[in-house]
């Protein structure tokens, strides 16, 4: 049995598919396409976890929707002490290929609350925090430009957030396609889940920790369009191939007819 987690061995770089119906779909509480479901070494990957998280991109902006099932409890929460509320935090490093061993000014920390919000604490909210030890803090989110959206269920919540390019310092799809990011879902009952490494490490200010999220520009797989939707399809001959060769029948130059008389 090893004595070192499996999640601490790697760093792994997970595909993000491109959605084009990204903002409909949030707007209605609509889940993402099924192949946008991570599925992390950690815990929160195993079968079974009551947390699922899906992640997608078009030109909008960049989609991040969890799902908490199982609770027993409803969810509590103070967003001025959001790191204890029942929610999730999002670390994402816009540059994800700088990540170093503190943070920098493209790293960001964003809590998504289900509840914490307004004067009774009960309302929905999305705030930004910061990163300890940064060498840089990211400067301020225009919050307001963020579509945040959060629904309470029988058992649990979901939150889901749009954050579109220009919101975040370097967040910039033609200049970069790799972003670093954490994600964590902090639960009164029954702890936190993590999506990288270990709860046991300093994932909290350490950006190498972080995993790699690699924005692709296919549909999610099983969706039309995707690689593998257009493996599954069957090769159809180009039309001007004759049937009983293998090779391209070339199409002859049309010529005219001679008339009676004339040489050649």
């Amino acid at each position: 049995m090893s004595l070192i987690a499996g999640a601490l061995l790697l760093q792994t770089k997970v595909p993000c598919w491109r959605v084009s119906d990204l903002a409909q779909r949030l707007k209605k509480g609509t889940p993402l396409p099924d192949g946008c479901t991570l599925r992390p070494f950690t815990a929160m990957g195993n079968p079974g976890c009551p947390v699922t998280v899906q992640t997608g991109w078009n030109d909008s902006g960049l989609a991040i929707l969890v799902e908490v099932t199982n609770k027993s409890k409803p969810p509590e929460g103070d967003a001025t002490r959001p790191h204890l509320a029942d929610g999730v935090s999002l670390w994402l490093n816009t540059r994800g290929s700088l990540s170093g061993k503190r943070a920098n000014g493209y790293c960001h920390l964003l809590h998504l609350l289900p509840v914490g919000g307004g004067d009774d604490k009960t309302e929905p909210v999305i705030c930004q925090g910061k990163i300890p030890r940064a060498l840089e803090e990211a400067p301020a989110i225009p919050l307001s430009k963020i579509f945040f959206r959060s629904r309470l269920q029988h058992g649990g919540y979901t939150v889901a957030a749009l954050i579109p390019q220009g919101a975040l310092h370097g967040f910039d799809f033609d200049e970069n396609r790799t972003l670093s990011f954490a994600i964590k879902v902090q639960d009164a009952e029954r702890g936190a889940l993590i999506s990288c490494a270990d709860l046991d490490v300093n994932h909290d200010e350490d950006p190498s920790w972080w995993d790699w999220l690699q924005l692709r520009d296919e549909p999610p797989p099983g969706e039309p369009g995707s690689i593998n939707d257009l493996a599954s399809k069957p090769k159809q001959a180009p039309s001007n191939l004759d049937p009983f060769e293998d090779e391209p029948v070339a199409k002859q130059p049309r010529r005219g007819r001679r008339k009676a008389g004339e040489n050649g």
